[in-house]
This record gives structure tokens, sequence and C-alpha cells, in this order.
């Protein structure tokens, strides 16, 4: 008895399915046609806005002198870099007496 039923449930969902299927498509194509359309105003390329990328000197410096404070010697590094060190540290104002020691190499 409850086979029956059950079978009698199937067919009219099996048979309604596709229209209900073809109704919630309808519903979200202009959802759709928004996504779409806000898409095409959103992603916009403008050949002026070009970022030059920076190379790996310039990341490395860059996390030195974010931590200066853990730097304990400069002993080995080149002069040019112990220049472009001071200078970036100078200009993101992180310069301190710690590295002024470090440089002057007391």
């Amino acid at each position: 008895m409850q086979d029956d039923g059950m079978k009698m449930a199937f067919q009219e969902y099996t048979q309604y399915q596709p229209a209900i299927n073809e109704r919630k498509v309808e519903e979200q194509r202009p959802a759709l046609a928004d996504k779409d359309e806000r898409a095409r105003v959103l992603i916009r390329v403008e050949p002026s806005a070009v970022r030059r990328k920076s190379s790996l000197l310039d990341i490395s410096l860059r996390a030195l002198a974010e931590n200066a404070e853990g730097i304990i010697s400069l002993d080995l590094v080149p002069e040019m870099l112990k220049k472009q060190l001071t200078d970036l540290l100078c200009y993101i104002r992180r310069m301190d007496v710690h590295i002024l020691d470090l440089l002057d190499g007391v």
C-alpha cells in the first residue's frame, strides 16, 4: 500500500519537476543578466594604471627596515646596501640610535 503511494508521489514529482526547474531558471535570468551587466561596468583596465613590480632586493630591504630593531650586525653588508637601508629607514621614519651604532661599527 505504501509502495503505491510512494510511486504516485514520485510520479507526480517527476511530472512537475521540469516545470519547476524551468520556472527557477526563468526567475534567475534577470539576476544573471544584472550580474553580467555589472561585470562589464566594473572590470575596466586602463593602461595608465600599470604598477612597477618590486624586485627581491626592494622587498628584502623593506622587510629589514620594518624589523630594524632585530638587526644585530651590518659588518658583512656592502656599503651600497647600507646606504639603501639607511635611506629607507629615514624615509619610513624608523632610524634610531641602534641602527646608527651598527653603521658606526661600535
